[in-house]
């Protein structure tokens, strides 16, 4: 029956060798299988949203006109599809795969299947080694939490002397201020993406601003402390001729 086509067919049979006469009558009716014939994308991102599968063929409805219905098999009571339209939301899903099947209501059917597989959002985090810089800073490129990512960089502010490939950003080129927030939006290899970021504050390089009390001195005035200037709190002090 798999291979004839739908429709009736009149059996008979004969017992006359020449089929001058036939001696039975049947008849049989081969109907067509109610199917539905759909398909989902390979996979999907987790932030792809709702999504709804491709359908080329649903069953004929039934009396009541209901035709039939979606729903998810495996892995079983932790998923949820529309069971009219086959909509799946991949956000509020685990990552991994699930199996639909259609199910029709009546007559000769065949439960058809595909496939949903939802992808891992990708880890897009990136970390400067430290919150604040100084213009005399060596110049940086973030760490990524997924090396393995592709994507670009991007500070809006444009006051950062900045690589959008890497990250890089050269500090001694840079306006000091911030914080400055650095945002990195990555795609993996599956097309998947997701945005990172980090905030750094830039401090400019303050004039060592010292004075003494007096311009001269004797040799036996004792100890002169200096008064420090222009936010300087300390440093090194380096005369060759002098006790410092």
């Amino acid at each position: 029956l798999a291979a004839t086509p739908p429709g009736s067919y009149l059996i008979t049979r004969s017992s006359d060798p020449n089929l001058c006469y036939f001696d039975a009558l049947d008849s049989v009716e081969v109907l067509e299988l109610n199917r539905a014939i759909f398909s989902f994308d390979p996979s999907y991102c987790k932030n792809a949203g709702i999504i709804a599968p491709t359908i080329t063929q649903l069953p004929p409805p039934d009396s009541s006109g209901f035709r039939g219905y979606f729903a998810i098999t495996a892995p079983p009571s932790i998923a949820v599809i529309d069971s009219t339209s086959g909509e799946f939301d991949t956000r509020i899903h685990p990552n991994g795969a699930y199996l639909v099947e259609y199910f029709p209501s009546n007559g000769c059917s065949v439960i058809e299947s595909s496939s949903i597989i939802v992808d891992p959002e990708p880890d897009a985090g990136i970390s400067y080694s430290l919150d604040t810089f100084c213009t005399s800073s060596n110049p940086e490129v973030p760490t990524l939490n997924d090396p393995s990512l592709m994507g670009t960089f991007v500070e809006p502010t444009g006051n950062l002397t900045f690589n959008p490939t890497n990250g890089n950003i050269t500090f001694s080129s840079s306006d000091p201020g911030g914080p400055y927030t650095i945002t990195f939006n990555a795609i993996d290899t599956n097309g998947c993406t997701a945005v990172g970021t980090d905030e750094i504050t830039l401090l400019g390089l303050s004039a060592a601003a010292v004075s003494f009390s007096r311009d001269s001195v004797c040799s036996n005035s004792g100890t002169l402390i200096p008064q420090y200037d222009n936010g300087v709190l300390a440093g090194t002090f380096v005369n060759a001729s002098l006790t410092v």
